[in-house]
Formats: C-alpha cells, sequence, structure tokens
C-alpha cells in the first residue's frame, strides 16, 4: 500500500474513531488549558485529550499523534504523523512538514473544516512529560468549510497540560 494512501487511511480511521466518542468518556488533567481565536473570538475548551499512535506494521514506524479540544458547540482537533523511528511522543515543530492537519466540527450542524491543503496548518509539541502522559504545544492555521468555499482563521491556538493515551 502507497505511503500517502496509508497515511490517509490512518487518519480516517483515527477521525471516525473520535468523532463517534462523547465528550464524557474523556478525562483530562486538572490544570489543563485548550484555547485558540476562531476568526478572532476566543474559544477556552471544556476539555481535552490527547491520542499517541503507533504503527510498526511496516518497515517503518508511523506515528499520529493527535489533540483535541471539547468546546460548548464545536471540536477543534490539531494532528501530526511523521515517521520519526521513536515509541515516544517527542517535542517536535510540524510547521514545514505536510504532516500536520487542523480540523473543526460543528457540533450543531455537523459542518466539518479542515485544513486543505493539509501543509496550510502550524502543529508543534513543545513539552511532554512522558511519566505523567502529559504534553502542550500550540497550533494555527486556515481551515475550509468542507461544503463551500468559506475559510475561518483559527490563531493563538494553544494546549497545556493535556492529557494523552495510547
Amino acid at each position: 500500500m502507497p505511503n500517502n494512501l496509508r497515511i490517509i487511511l490512518t487518519i480516517s480511521i483515527l477521525l471516525l474513531i473520535f468523532s463517534s466518542c462523547k465528550k464524557e468518556t474523556f478525562s483530562t488533567s486538572s490544570n489543563f488549558r485548550f484555547s485558540a481565536f476562531v476568526d478572532g473570538v476566543y474559544f477556552s475548551a471544556d476539555s481535552a485529550e490527547g491520542f499517541l499512535h503507533i504503527d510498526t506494521s511496516s518497515n517503518f514506524t508511523m506515528r499520529t499523534f493527535m489533540v483535541i479540544g471539547f468546546f460548548d458547540k464545536a471540536t477543534i482537533t490539531a494532528f501530526s504523523i511523521d515517521t520519526i523511528n521513536s515509541f515516544n511522543l517527542i517535542n517536535a515543530n510540524y510547521s514545514g512538514w505536510g504532516g500536520k492537519t487542523l480540523e473543526m466540527t460543528d457540533s450543531i450542524t455537523g459542518n466539518v473544516f479542515n485544513s486543505n491543503p493539509v501543509n496550510s496548518a502550524i502543529f508543534n509539541i513543545t513539552y511532554n512529560d512522558t511519566m505523567k502522559k502529559l504534553v502542550s504545544g500550540n497550533f494555527s492555521g486556515y481551515i475550509l468549510d468542507s461544503a463551500s468555499t468559506d475559510s475561518i482563521l483559527i490563531s493563538n491556538g494553544r494546549f497545556s497540560n493535556v492529557k494523552y493515551f495510547y
């Protein structure tokens, strides 16, 4: 299977898993923060969770990491995929690499906005506590409505002390 197809399939499966989860099933650290400006309006999440998936089924290791913020009327997901040969999450700057995506789902209308092209998003992991499984970082980028050409700017996206799991 070509690498691009494998990446797209992995992203689709992970998004399907997380989009079917209810907000109540997630646990957060007691002092987490997940916030962003969406077209200039400040959003602060009610809860947030991270997920690390490591795929070793091929001849290289593919890591996918996503962090999701749950808001009253939307969710924002920032994630990246890399092939760094490590079984741990590492601090990394994905702003110049095509393996990162930013997505927002409107919980009321069901509209999905995502970064397209994929490399229009910025996603950085700036701190990672592998013992407590807490991660911090930032994200930003333009996202597009999948049903139209409307674009939304997500800026100054930040997450800190978000609990993640495997």
